[in-house]
């Protein structure tokens, strides 16, 4: 008999295939005789008895059924064949069963055995323990050689007599739908009897880990408000930490809630009762959770641009300006996310189950969080607007004018200089500012063209420094660019338009600067605008450089801001955000992609377009002086709703000028060409308090000057109201009222305009909520004047909503005062009574 070989844990996977291929050759090669055990029966039952010794109970007891059964086979044929032929056994058997196989596969003779094999069922058992013959050597006598006589004698088994059928009664089983359904109720019913006593127990478990679960919520807060106030006082590392820890300890206090509920807070939130309690823990918890990580990120995103001071200090730095505003950028973008999140969580809260002690902190979290929100919207928005300004994907080369809003204009103010400036990267390249001012680009002009016919009271042709005659900024922006292009000038990227504000705070951050040498003063944010304005309009004035001033003072500002100290990098930027919000900053791209940016981050300056009520009130001083500074201005804007739905706009503009007579840049008239922007095909009905100025006053063009294309294409067609003396025209999609106002020093002066909107409302609609609503758009380069809105509406219709929240609602309307620095949305939600 052939032993299969016992494998080694050590021996290698390629030497235990070849020694199984081996044993597989050695085995196939064994003669098989009729009365012979197949060896791979053998070798299996071993390979069997040995893999499988932790189950001996069951696998030994199979082997041995296997070994009998073959044995008892064996010991019947030989007798059978003793019998017949005397002692001498025969080579081969009539059963078929015992007869050699062919040479085949291993699994081939197992399935014939198993399934073809017949064995003759013998008619007398043998006495299998009767004592056998010894075998003879040399001989094949088996070892059983029981008696003929004892097996004739050996008694037939008798038969069993037959059994009656058993009937089984039929059963119907039901079909799968019904069984289904069946199977579905009884797990309802099993979930709705068994779930309120499991979570009675749960409950049970959740009071008595009340107190660790607030205790842990109770320090997050607290570390949360500790990572707030080390951030306001500039400790970035500490308040991280602080964070860090109070991510970690809400964390523990989720754990603590799982474990009270099983880990079956979500089902146990959706439950009656003290599931509201369990739903607001756990709300809360995640909303700390969420704001941790938030002030994480913020701390990063502070760290990231504070080390932006060793890169203005030190300019021979690898490290760009860019860089590590993307820094900042990444650190502050999942800080966004994080507080969403927050605020979804609380705004889950059922303020129902907060203790009384504790409703006035959650009202205010409730209220902050989206300001938090809005915030880190706006510091996002800067720092991609300033990825692009500082042409951190390519060098951009800028036309920066300077808008004295002293002296309004319809964007900014009067252009009385510009620079040149390089940015690649962050860093300025070269800065260019003529010491003439705009006049020296205005003077190499090479076409002559129409002024528009307000402008003409100073002037009948269009130059360089009235090119921003628009309110619309990138229409103004890219006339300035054709301008200077066309008066010999390179051709810029953009254009960047600032007043004096944004120098005066910047002035406050830099500190001052010493120009005594030069100008006999030190210029700091108080006396900028003064000494400017007196330099280009009295002491320089007549002169070919009267904007000299400008021309000495920027390189050295720049400077100032390219080298700041960390501490005042954030503020700065700070500022600049802000005044871009006033608008006292305007930025233009010749790139389409890139004023797309500008008006995703509303740096556009644009005429905002919008289906409702709009306002707009441009002023454009000509021929007023420096007096737009002194002058106090106030809106009253009544919105009356009749009952048909027509709505009648009625503005009231009051203008008080507080300049002094005797000073020579404030104490003369203003002039001032007022423009109404309202919604396009609103129809005039009465404008009152207007002043008359006499055509005689006005220039004429000469012969050969042209009407500008861009004019036409913007301005539209113009038409004179008679009896009001009002412009009436379209323009950037919307109508506009425009007329005179002259307002001396110390006096006050009041026009109306009444106008009747293009729309109307559905104020009988009983059954769905209609909305009013009116945008004002404050003007570029203005300082804030009050805004005082009224919205009347007729008997029946109720006011549901009046946004913002500053707003008020009366019986039959609303109310809004406001200061208008920047942009103002008002609307009123109504019902129709039933």
């Amino acid at each position: 008999m052939i032993r299969p070989k016992i494998f080694s844990a050590q021996m290698s996977p390629k030497k235990k295939t070849q020694s199984k291929i081996q044993q597989r050759k050695q085995v196939i090669t064994v003669r098989t005789t009729a009365f012979s055990v197949p060896q791979e029966n053998i070798i299996n039952l071993k390979k069997s008895t040995e893999s499988g010794k932790n189950s001996q109970a069951s696998t030994q007891g199979q082997n041995n059924k296997t070994r009998h059964f073959f044995r008892r086979r064996r010991e019947k044929a030989e007798a059978f064949d003793a019998s017949k032929n005397g002692n001498e056994p025969q080579q081969t058997s009539r059963n078929i069963f015992f007869r050699p196989l062919p040479e085949q596969s291993t699994a081939k003779k197992l399935f014939l055995k198993s399934h073809f094999a017949v064995t003759p069922k013998p008619t007398a058992k043998p006495n299998l323990y009767q004592q056998s013959q010894q075998r003879q050597p040399g001989t094949q006598q088996p070892r059983l050689q029981p008696p003929p006589q004892e097996r004739l004698q050996t008694p037939q088994p008798q038969q069993r007599p037959k059994r009656k059928p058993i009937h089984w009664p039929k059963l119907k089983l039901p079909s799968k739908k019904v069984f289904m359904r069946q199977l579905a109720i009884f797990i309802v019913g099993a979930v709705v009897l068994v779930t309120p006593i499991y979570a009675s127990s749960l409950y049970t478990k959740a009071t008595v880990e009340k107190e660790a679960l607030i205790a842990h919520t109770k320090a997050g807060i607290e570390q949360l408000q500790t990572g707030i106030d080390l951030l306001m006082v500039g400790e970035k590392e500490e308040a991280r930490d602080a964070f860090i820890q109070a991510n970690q300890t809400f964390t523990k206090a989720e754990k603590e809630l799982k474990g009270a509920t099983i880990g079956l807070t979500f089902i146990i939130k959706k439950l009656p009762g003290p599931g509201k309690q369990v739903a607001a823990a756990d709300n809360i918890i995640q909303a700390g959770r969420e704001a941790a990580q938030a002030g994480e990120q913020i701390a990063k995103s502070i760290q990231a641009i504070e080390a932006l001071g060793t890169i203005f200090q030190n300019k021979d730095q690898e490290v760009q300006l860019t860089e590590a505003l993307v820094v900042a950028k990444r650190a502050l973008d999942p800080a966004i996310e994080h507080i969403k999140n927050a605020i979804s969580y609380v705004k889950k809260i059922d303020g129902s189950v907060i203790p009384e002690e504790n409703k006035p902190m959650f009202d205010l979290v409730q209220s902050k969080l989206p300001l938090a929100e809005t915030t880190l919207n706006q510091v996002n928005g800067l720092f991609n607007g300033l990825l692009t300004v500082l042409g951190h994907d390519q060098k951009q080369r800028y036309l920066l004018v300077f808008g004295n809003n002293d002296e309004l204009r319809a964007s900014l103010g009067f252009i009385g200089g510009f620079a040149l400036i390089d940015i690649d990267e962050g860093r300025v390249d070269a800065v260019e500012v003529p010491g003439g001012g705009i006049y020296d680009a205005s003077s190499w002009l090479d076409q002559k063209l129409q002024a528009p016919a307000p402008l003409r009271l100073v002037n009948a042709h269009w130059f360089m420094q009235d090119a921003n005659w628009w309110p619309d900024w990138p229409a103004s922006a890219q006339k300035l660019m054709w301008f200077y292009e066309h008066s010999q000038g390179p051709t810029v990227d953009g254009v960047i338009g600032i007043t004096p504000d944004i120098i005066e705070r910047l002035l406050m951050i830099t500190g001052p600067i010493d120009m005594t040498k030069d100008y006999g003063e030190i210029i700091d944010s108080t006396n900028f605008r003064r000494i400017a304005q007196e330099s280009s309009e009295v002491d320089l004035k007549g002169t070919e450089t009267p904007k000299q001033l400008l021309a000495d003072l920027t390189p050295i500002l720049l400077d100032r801001v390219f080298q700041l100290k960390k501490e005042d990098i954030l503020p700065t930027l700070m500022a600049l955000n802000e005044a871009i919000t006033e608008r006292e900053m305007l930025i233009y791209f010749r790139d389409a992609k890139l004023e797309q940016q500008m008006r995703d981050f509303g740096w556009a300056g644009e005429i905002a377009a919008t289906d409702k009520d709009y306002l707009a009130i441009i002023k454009t001083n000509i021929a007023g002086g420096k007096t737009d500074g002194v002058i106090d201005d106030s809106v009253s804007h009544d919105v009356n709703i009749a009952g048909d739905g027509s709505i009648n706009d009625t503005v009231t503009y009051t203008r008080v000028h507080n300049g002094d007579p005797k000073n020579i840049l404030q104490g003369i008239k203003n002039t001032s060409f007022i423009r109404f922007y309202v919604p396009e095909g609103s129809t005039l009905v009465r404008a009152e308090g207007f002043s008359d100025i006499p055509d005689a006053k006005f220039s004429t063009p000469d012969a050969d000057a042209v009407v500008d294309e861009d004019f036409v294409k913007n301005e539209g067609t113009i038409v004179t109201d008679e009896i009001t003396g009002t412009r009436i025209q379209n323009s950037f999609g919307k109508t506009v009222f425009g007329n005179w106002l002259e307002v001396a020093p110390g006096e006050g002066k009041t026009v109306t305009i009444e106008y009747r909107l293009p729309f109307r409302l559905d104020v009988s609609n009983k059954t769905q909520a209609q909305t009013f609503s009116v945008l004002y758009q404050k003007q570029a380069g203005a300082r804030a004047m009050t805004m005082n809105t009224k919205v009347r509406y007729p008997k029946g219709v109720a006011i549901t909503k009046a946004f913002p929240e500053e707003s008020n609602e009366t019986a039959n309307g609303a109310t809004l005062t406001t200061n208008l620095k920047a942009d103002v949305f008002f609307g009123v939600l109504t019902q129709a009574a039933p």
